[in-house]
C-alpha cells in the first residue's frame, strides 16, 4: 500500500501525537492532551514484562523491530527479498504489549540497515574504507562494529531509496494492522549500537572513501563556500576547485595526534571533512524520519537516538558533533539519550547529561531519557544470560550497579527528580530483562510513574543562573583520536565535555547548557554566570554576540581552555585575548603538559571570601593532555596554577560592569564553581556537595554523605514530597532535612 500524502491523516489510524512547549518545556500531547506516563523498552518483549511494567504505570510501550535486518540479532529480518516481507515478529511483539495494557500506546524502535541480500545486489553502494576495500580487516572493535561485512555508504541515494520505501511499508504495515490505532510514534534506530554512531568509530580503519560521500562532500563544500576563490583562502591552496576536493587520506586524518589542535592554515580540508562527516548522520537521520513523517500523515511523533555531545569526548569520528544537527528538522520531534555512564554512582556520582538540555527547549525538542538503569539484581540477571563473573563484576564497576533494594529504589528516585527537574521524558528501559522483578522495586516504580504523570501540571521552566557554553564544531578542530593512538601521553582535553559535570550538578544551584549556536535564543538576563566549556572555534557573530550581550549586568564569564583561539580559517592568541581580555598564551604544540591545578593563595582566599572551603587537592583531569595555554597578564589576579609547574592557568580580572575568569581545565570541584557562583550572586538552594536538580517547581537532592541540611528556596513557597503528593512545610524560604549517603529526596514547592 502506499504512504499516506504529506498532510493526509486519513489512513492513519489512533491518536494524533505532538511535541508542544507547555509549563515551560516540550511536552508530549495526545489527542490535545499533555502526555507524561513513563515509557516501558525492553529487548526482552515478553507478555509478562509489559504486564508487569503495566500495572506499575507504564501508558506506552516499546519493543525492537526493524525494516530490514538488525546486526545486533534484536529482531529478526524483515525484508526478505525484493517482494517478500515477514512481519510475524513485529505483530507478535505489539500483541504481547497490549494483552495485559489493551489501553497502552505503542511506539516501536524501528532499526534500519540494509538486508544482506540486497548489500550483496548493491556492492557499489557500499562504503569504502582508506586501505581501499570494503570490509574491516582485524584487529577491529567488536565491542561496536558486528563481525565482518560490509556496510552501505550514508551518502548513496539508491540506498536511502530503498530504506525509505522498506520504512514506509513497514510503519504501513503496522498502521493497518489490528493494532494500528495504539501507535503513538516511533524511533528511527540506525548505524552502530542502534545509537547512529559511524561505523568506523574507535577503528584505525578509516570511512568513507566512495564516490557517493566524495560527491556529497563536494556538494557540501559548495553549499558552505560557494566559490573556488573562498574556498582556496580558507584551505590555503592555489588549486583546490569545489568540483574536485577529495576526502583527506588517512594521514591526513591522523595528522599530527601528538597536538591538542589541528593547525588550519594547512588542515582545513580536514576540519571541513570531519564537520561534514558528522552533519551527514544528522541529514541521514532527517531524511528517514522524514519519511516516517510523510508515511503518518504528520499526524506521529518521531525520534531518534543522537546529540550525545558531552559523551564521546569530541570523537568526531562517532558522528555527533555536527554544525545543524536536528533541532531545526521539522520531521524530529524528540531526541533519544541513555543516561550518561559517566559517574553515575550513587551519591558521589550523578545523573549526567548527554546534550545541553537547554537547546532543545530552545527548539521546541524533547528530550527522551531512555533510562537503562539496572538494580541489584544485574548478578542474577547476567548471569541468566551466562555471562562470566569477571565481566559481571567489570561490567557492574561501569554501570555503578547498586547492591541493595534501597540502593535501588534510591536510584530510580533520583533519575525521576532528575526527569522532572529536566522537563523530560522518562523511559523504563529493561535492558536484559529482569532488572525490575522485584516487589519493592515494582512499588517503587509505581510511586515514581505516578509522579512522573501528574508532573506536567506544574511550571517546569528553568530558573538557572548558571549558563553553560558547549560545541561541537569546535571538536573537528582537536587531533584524531589520540586516546586511541597508543602513545604515553594523548590529547584526552575533550574528556572534560563529560567530567566537567559533577562540579556543576553538586555545586547546589541548577544550571542550564546550550550550544554555542544557540546562544543567540538566549535570555541573557537570566544569568549571572555563563561559562564558555570548550568553545575553540567562534565566528564573528559569536564573537558579536558575546561582547554586546553578556559583558556587562555584574555578570561573571567563565572561559575555559584556548576560547575563540580559531575563528574559520583563522587561528590566533589575540583573538583570545579580544574576546576574553585576559592575555593568555598558547598552545604551542610543542609538548603536552597535565592540566591540573592548585588554587594559589589568592584562589583560596577568594574561595573562603564566599564562604566556601578551598579544595585541598589539585583539580583536573589526569596525565599530560594538552598542550600548555596560560596566563600572562600583570592585570589579573592568579587563582591557579598548574600543579607540576606553577604556570599560571587561572586568573581573574574585573571590567567595568563584569568579570573575566579564565581557567585551563574545565573541571572545578564543587567548592570553586559555587564560590564563582555566590561571588555572581546566584541564589544555592544548598551549600553541600549533594547532587541537586531544579526547577520553577521541582528539586531533588541525592545525598553525597550522611547528615543535616539546609534547603533554602528563591521564594516562599509551601512544600511537598513530589514523589508521593504529601504537603510537608507551608510558607518558608528554607527547611530542613538530614539524608544517609546515596538517599535521595524529591521536592515540589510552590502555591497549590
Amino acid at each position: 500500500m502506499g504512504a499516506a500524502g504529506d498532510d493526509d491523516t486519513t489512513n492513519v489510524p489512533g491518536p494524533q501525537s505532538e511535541v508542544r512547549m507547555f509549563n515551560g518545556r516540550p511536552t508530549f500531547f495526545v489527542d490535545g492532551n499533555p502526555f507524561a506516563a513513563p515509557l516501558f523498552a525492553t529487548y526482552v518483549p515478553t507478555r509478562y514484562y509489559y504486564g508487569q511494567m503495566g500495572r506499575m504505570g507504564c501508558k506506552v510501550f516499546n519493543f525492537a523491530m526493524n525494516c530490514g535486518r538488525c546486526v545486533y540479532g534484536h529482531s529478526k529480518p524483515v525484508w526478505l527479498a525484493e517482494d517478500k516481507w515477514d512481519f510475524t515478529e513485529v505483530d507478535e511483539r505489539a500483541q504481547n504489549a497490549l494483552a495485559d495494557n489493551p489501553d497502552a500506546l505503542l511506539l516501536p524502535r524501528i532499526y534500519i540497515d540494509a538486508p544482506d541480500w540486497w548489500r550483496d545486489n548493491n556492492p557499489d553502494e557500499m562504503q569504502v574504507l582508506d586501505h581501499g576495500g570494503k570490509i574491516y580487516r582485524e584487529p577491529y572493535n567488536t565491542a561496536v562494529t558486528p563481525p565482518k561485512r560490509t556496510y552501505p555508504s550514508l551518502a548513496s541515494a539508491k540506498y536511502r531509496e530503498a530504506m525509505a520505501g522498506a520504512l514506509k511499508k513497514t510503519i504501513r504495515h503496522m498502521l493497518d494492522a489490528s493494532y494500528g490505532g495504539h501507535i503513538m510514534g516511533f524511533e528511527i534506530a540506525g548505524l552502530a549500537t542502534e545509537e547512529w554512531y559511524h561505523w568506523s568509530v574507535n577503528q584505525e580503519q578509516l570511512a568513507d572513501y566512495s564516490p557517493h560521500i566524495k560527491a556529497a562532500f563536494r556538494e557540501w563544500l559548495r553549499r558552505k563556500y560557494a566559490t573556488d576563490e573562498a574556498l582556496r583562502k580558507a584551505w590555503n591552496s592555489t588549486t583546490a576547485t569545489l568540483a574536485t576536493a577529495e576526502i583527506p587520506a588517512k594521514i591526513e586524518r591522523f595528522g599530527n595526534r601528538k597536538a591538542t589542535f589541528r593547525d588550519p592554515a594547512r588542515e582545513m580540508n580536514v576540519i571541513d571533512y570531519y564537520v561534514f562527516y558528522n552533519d551527514i548522520v544528522a541529514g541521514t537521520i532527517d531524511f528517514f524520519a522524514g519519511a516516517a513523517k510523510e508515511t503518518t500523515g504528520r499526524n506521529k511523533v518521531i525520534g531518534a537516538f543522537y546529540d550525545y555531545l558531552f559523551e564521546f569526548h569530541g570523537n568526531t569520528e562517532f558522528g555527533h558533533y555536527p554544525q545543524a544537527g536536528l533541532l531545526d528538522s521539522r520531521n524530529i520531534d524528540f531526541i533519544c539519550a541513555p543516561p550518561s555512564y559517566n559517574q553515575r554512582q550513587l551519591g558521589s556520582g550523578a545523573e549526567c547529561y548527554r546534550r545541553p538540555f537547554l537547546s532543545g527547549t530552545l527548539h521546541g525538542k524533547l528530550w527522551f531519557h531512555d533510562n537503562d538503569l539496572s538494580s541489584f539484581l544485574f548478578p542474577k540477571v547476567m548471569a541468566k544470560h551466562h555471562a562470566k563473573p569477571a565481566e559481571i563484576e567489570n561490567m557492574m564497576k561501569v554501570l555503578a550497579v547498586t547492591t541493595t533494594a534501597q540502593e535501588s529504589i534510591w536510584l530510580f528516585e533520583r533519575s525521576a527528580g532528575f526527569v522532572m527537574c529536566e522537563g523530560i521524558y522518562e523511559s523504563y528501559f529493561d535492558l536484559h530483562g529482569g532488572y525490575f522483578d522485584d516487589p519493592r522495586l515494582l512499588n517503587s516504580l509505581a510511586v515514581n510513574s505516578a509522579a512522573l504523570t501528574r508532573s506536567p501540571e506544574y511550571d517546569r521552566s528553568t530558573i538557572a543562573e548558571i549558563l553553560v557554553v558547549a560545541d561541537g564544531v569546535s571538536c573537528s578542530y582537536n587531533s584524531f583520536q589520540a586516546e586511541l593512538a597508543g602513545e604515553a601521553h594523548a590529547n584526552r582535553i575533550n574528556e572534560a565535555l563529560a567530567d566537567h559535570q559533577i562540579g556543576f550538578i553538586k555545586c547546589g544551584a541548577p544550571y542550564d547548557s546550550v550550544l554555542l549556536a544557540d546562544l543567540k535564543l538566549v535570555n541573557p538576563d537570566q544569568y549571572k554566570v555563563v561559562v564558555f566549556l570548550n568553545t575553540f572555534n567562534m565566528d564573528d557573530a559569536a564573537r558579536t554576540l558575546v561582547n554586546g550581550r553578556l559583558k556587562g549586568n555584574n555578570r561573571v564569564l567563565v572561559w575555559c581552555y584556548a576560547p575563540g583561539l580559531f575563528n574559520g580559517y583563522k587561528e590566533s592568541q589575540s583573538m583570545m585575548m579580544e574576546l576574553t581580555g585576559i592575555h593568555t598564551v598558547g598552545p604551542r604544540r610543542d609538548g603536552y603538559v597535565c592540566p591540573k591545578t592548585v588554587l594559589t593563595q589568592a584562589g583560596r582566599d577568594f574561595v573562603e571570601s564566599q564562604g566556601q572551603k578551598p579544595p585541598a587537592a589539585a583539580f583536573g583531569l589526569e596525565g599530560k593532555i594538552c598542550d600548555l595555554v596560560k596566563v600572562e597578564d600583570p592585570m589579573t589576579m592568579t587563582l591557579g596554577v598548574l600543579a607540576e609547574t606553577s604556570a599560571p592557568v587561572m586568573a581573574m580580572r574585573k571590567f567595568n560592569g563584569w568579570t573575566s575568569v579564565y581557567s585551563m581545565t574545565q573541571i572545578m570541584p564543587p567548592e570553586v564553581v559555587r564560590a564563582i557562583a555566590k561571588s555572581a550572586g546566584v541564589h544555592l538552594f544548598n551549600d553541600r556537595n549533594d547532587t541537586l536538580y531544579a526547577n520553577k517547581s521541582f528539586i531533588t537532592i541525592n545525598g553525597d554523605g550522611p547528615g543535616s541540611r539546609t534547603v533554602r528556596l528563591p521564594r516562599r513557597a509551601s512544600v511537598w514530597d513530589a514523589l508521593r503528593n504529601i504537603p510537608l512545610h507551608q510558607n518558608v524560604d528554607s527547611f530542613e532535612i538530614s539524608l544517609m549517603h546515596g538517599e535521595t529526596q524529591v521536592y515540589r514547592y510552590g502555591d497549590k
